[in-house]
């Protein structure tokens, strides 16, 4: 049975007070939030005004088709969103799943949200976020976002010599346990090896989204004053060897 089309809601309106937050949106802000509490490369990207919701009807809208089949794109994170090409990559065909949305789908994103226009860069949810393949996108674009951000992140990903979203997809069968993500990942036909390098690959990000304490806190008024007293004295495998050859 097709899911139901939910109504059009900004994540960052329906995340805030009433009157634009509705009650039936709550399972699913819910299940982003726990989702991303589990995941921290999600959580390290998680910013709710970094979101954009295309409006229903606009043609890089995902659909359903009456056998229940989406089409299209659920969603993309974009890095710079002035230079998007006017190009609607949305296909109707369900084999490009590389999609991203006509400028057109987002003209009212300066007015619903001037925040993520100002930044220049953000995430597009072709398909709402308050369903359950909205969640599963979302927490997968906010992976995107994350190492976008953090030149840490991104430094993990490159010396890897994985592709980003071959990581990212592979994170999406450890929390999700996705049909569609474990058939991407199997076609690249990684060896064993492969595969334990992609599993470490992905302990490393995880690791480094979590923010480190300071090594040394600041020193307090008395540890202060005992100072000034005298009390304290004081190798990278390439891809191409990762996987067989298909």
């Amino acid at each position: 049975m097709a899911e139901l089309e939910r109504p059009t809601i900004q994540l960052a309106d329906a995340s805030g007070p009433q009157p634009l937050s509705d009650e039936s949106n709550y399972k699913f802000l819910q299940q982003i939030f726990d989702a991303k509490e589990k995941d921290p490369l999600a959580k390290a990207g998680y910013d709710v005004d970094s979101v954009f919701q295309i409006l229903e009807g606009e043609k890089g809208y995902a659909r359903t088709n009456k056998d229940g089949t989406k089409v299209g794109t659920f969603g993309a994170y974009i890095s710079d969103i002035d230079n998007q090409p006017d190009t609607n990559l949305n296909k109707l065909s369900t084999e490009n799943r590389t999609a991203l949305p006509f400028k057109s789908d987002y003209r009212d994103l300066d007015r619903l949200n001037p925040k993520m226009s100002k930044a220049n860069k953000g995430i597009f949810m072709m398909t709402p976020f308050n369903t359950e393949e909205g969640v599963e996108t979302l927490i997968h674009e906010f992976r995107h976002k994350a190492i976008d951000d953090d030149p840490v992140l991104r430094k993990i990903v490159d010396d890897s010599r994985f592709p980003e979203e071959l990581i990212v997809r592979a994170m999406d069968v450890k929390y999700f346990d996705k049909e569609r993500a474990k058939e991407y990942v199997e076609r690249f036909n990684l060896t064993e090896y492969g595969q334990e390098q992609l599993a470490k690959t992905i302990n490393e990000l995880e690791e480094a989204s979590v923010p480190k304490k300071e090594e040394k806190e600041k020193p307090s008024f008395f540890s202060k004053i005992k100072e000034k007293l005298g009390f304290n004295k004081g190798g990278i495998a390439d891809i191409n060897y990762l996987t067989r050859r298909l």
